[in-house]
This record gives structure tokens, C-alpha cells and sequence, in this order.
């Protein structure tokens, strides 16, 4: 038994000394006025990603060692300076909430995944806690899914939650990459431009997603998506299409610049990739020799959209696929621009036509 029992604390003290770590980088992090996209994301680990490491860790410990000893140990040897109770924190001017609320967070998170009775809590943190467990319990990923595709608003609601340091990151973060995979391969794009746009204006909760499910789950999914790209036979107006088309592309493109990923993240099959043609080149503007016959209509009649009286109509966007539209687009600002400094149009016209077509 001796083997086993060595065995046994080898997994005691890794555990101890990974939360102990946990807390350090947080305080040191903090102390060297990381920015508050660093914090947050070390802050999540620490509630939403340890204690489910600390769940397997549990599954191969056997009495007399146990995770809450762990916690135990680890809590005694964590600077109670860098991380004060809440009744310490009145005393101490200048220092974040969050410091004082790490603790609390861990702890619950770690009663919330059934790692220590929540009646522990007071003993551990030597004070009386000052939130409590989650009201809807501990998620299953598989029952927020199925939540989901009941009531698509439901999808959104999560989003918001994976801002919370209560544990349920990791069910939400996998739930969420989950439908955004079936929404790609089922085509709903309507369903689709709301969840992207959620993201959008949630740039944080694309860091604590990444901390459970790889970028690329995502990333390719959607890339997939844009480069076979299929419009609704019962779609009737146009600009619907460009907007659902718009909010996946504006999605990847952040996830893609966020995380610095390469093209080979990317999941792109071929060199004519609309994905891998936008960011190789979607940013730059093109002679006008250079371009198709077909390009050179479609400009054409962007230009007199934007400037001229017709107005940007239904049938205008029919023609020009989205994709195709994003390609164009520098080309299309680059040549407005040359015209308004040539005198040929006029700079009220060129601002208007941006401004009111936008």
C-alpha cells in the first residue's frame, strides 16, 4: 500500500500547490497593474476552471486525504494581506474588491461542484460570507442545449452569465460552442446573428470560453459557414442576408485578432476561401484594371447607391454577394475618396452617402 498511499500524496500536494499558485499569479498579477482583461481572465480560471480540475483530482482520492484538505492547506499558506476577508478589506484604502472577493468566489465555486459542504465555507474563509450557491444550482451542458434550442433567448441569458465568477463557466462555454456548431451545419443564420452579436459586445466572455473550448471549435464552424455561404430561398429582401452574413464575419474576425490565431486556425480548405482572401487582402484596395468585368459592375454600382439618387436598392444587393461586397469594400472607400480629392465629387456628397447608406 505504500506505493498507492505515495501515489495519494503526490495528487494531495499538487492539488494544494496549484491553487496555491492560483491565488499567487491573481495577487502578483494584480500588484504589477496587469490590465483588466488579464485579471478577469486569471480571476476566471481561479473560480470557473480550478475547481473542475480539483473535481478529477477528487474522483482519485480516497480517505484520509480529500480535496477540501487541500483547500484547506492551500487557503492557510495564501497571503491573507493580498487576499483579506471582507471585514479586513475596510481597513485596507486602495485595494481592489476583487482581491477580497477571489477567496469567497473559490469557495463557492468549489462547494457548487460538491468539493467541500457548503457549511464549510465560514470555517475556511474565518468570516461570515457575504454571497452564497447560485439559486439555479450547478448547469449541465447538456440540459442548457436542450434550454436553448427551446427558447433561443435563453442563449443569450447565458452569454450574459459567463461574466459570473460562480463555477458554471465551463457548462455555459461548452453549451454555447455547441449550438453556434449546430446553428453552422443547420444553416440558421437568423438564430446565428444574434448569438454573434451578443459576443460582439461581450469581447469578455470570448476569453472565458477559450478557457474551456479551443478558439478554433468555434473559428471553424463559422469559417465554414462564410466561405459556403447559402441564402434562405424563402429570404425575400437582401438586406437581412448581408446583416446575418456582416455579424458571423465581424465574430471571427475579432476571435481571429483576440487570440492572434493563424490561418491554419482557421479551419480554411482552398486557396479561393472567401475567409482567406478577406484576411489576406480584404483590407486593401485594388487598381481598377485589376479587377473582373463582374467586380467592376459591382462597383459601379456601389458607387452610384452611395452617391447618386437611385439609392441602394434590393436589386443592387440580389447581384453582389456578401461576400463579395466585403472584398470590394476598400476598393469602394479607396475610389470615393480619390474622386472627392479630384474634385469629381463633392466631400458633403462623399460623407453623406457613408453616412446615411451606413
Amino acid at each position: 500500500m505504500t506505493g498507492i498511499d505515495n501515489r495519494q500524496g503526490d495528487v494531495a500536494m499538487l492539488a494544494t500547490d496549484l491553487i496555491l499558485a492560483s491565488f499567487d499569479i491573481l495577487g502578483n498579477a494584480i500588484n504589477r497593474n496587469e490590465p483588466a482583461r488579464t485579471l478577469t481572465i486569471l480571476r476566471s480560471f481561479l473560480v470557473n476552471k480550478l475547481p473542475v480540475f480539483l473535481s478529477n483530482y477528487a474522483a482519485i482520492m480516497f480517505p484520509p486525504l480529500s480535496i477540501e484538505t487541500c483547500i484547506n492547506q492551500a487557503l492557510l499558506r495564501v497571503d491573507s494581506a493580498a487576499f483579506p476577508s471582507f471585514s479586513q478589506m475596510f481597513d485596507l484604502l486602495g485595494k481592489s474588491s476583487m482581491l477580497s472577493e477571489a477567496r469567497q468566489e473559490f469557495l463557492f465555486a468549489c462547494a457548487l461542484h460538491q468539493l467541500i459542504p457548503e457549511g464549510s465555507i465560514e470555517g475556511l474563509l474565518g468570516d461570515v460570507p457575504m454571497q452564497s450557491l447560485p439559486a439555479s444550482g450547478k448547469y449541465i451542458r447538456n440540459e442548457l442545449v436542450v434550454q436553448c434550442t427551446t427558447n433561443p433567448s435563453r442563449i443569450e441569458e447565458l452569454i450574459g452569465e459567463l461574466e459570473n465568477m460562480e463555477g458554471n463557466a465551463g457548462e455555459i462555454a461548452g453549451a454555447v460552442t455547441e449550438i453556434i456548431t449546430t446553428l453552422c451545419s443547420n444553416n440558421d443564420t437568423m438564430t446565428l446573428k444574434g448569438i454573434c452579436n451578443c459576443l460582439v459586445r461581450r469581447p469578455a466572455t470570448l476569453d472565458t470560453i477559450a478557457l474551456f473550448c479551443a478558439p478554433q471549435a468555434l473559428l471553424q464552424a463559422l469559417c465554414q459557414l462564410l466561405d459556403n455561404w447559402q441564402e434562405h430561398e424563402d429570404q425575400g429582401e437582401s438586406q437581412p442576408v448581408y446583416e446575418e452574413f456582416g455579424s458571423v464575419l465581424l465574430l471571427v474576425s475579432i476571435i481571429r485578432h483576440r487570440f492572434a490565431l493563424e490561418f491554419s486556425d482557421l479551419g480554411i480548405l482552398g486557396q479561393n476561401s472567401f475567409i482567406l482572401r478577406y484576411f489576406r487582402s480584404g483590407c486593401e484596395s485594388h487598381p481598377i484594371d485589376e479587377l473582373t468585368e463582374h467586380e467592376n459592375d459591382l462597383l459601379g454600382g456601389w458607387i452610384r447607391g452611395l452617391f447618386e439618387t437611385e439609392g441602394i436598392n434590393d436589386e443592387l444587393m440580389s447581384v453582389c454577394k456578401p461576400a463579395e461586397f466585403h472584398l470590394l469594400v476598400a476598393t469602394l472607400f479607396d475610389q470615393s475618396t480619390k474622386a472627392c480629392q479630384a474634385g469629381v465629387l463633392a466631400a458633403e456628397t462623399l460623407k453623406g452617402g457613408f453616412e446615411c447608406k451606413s
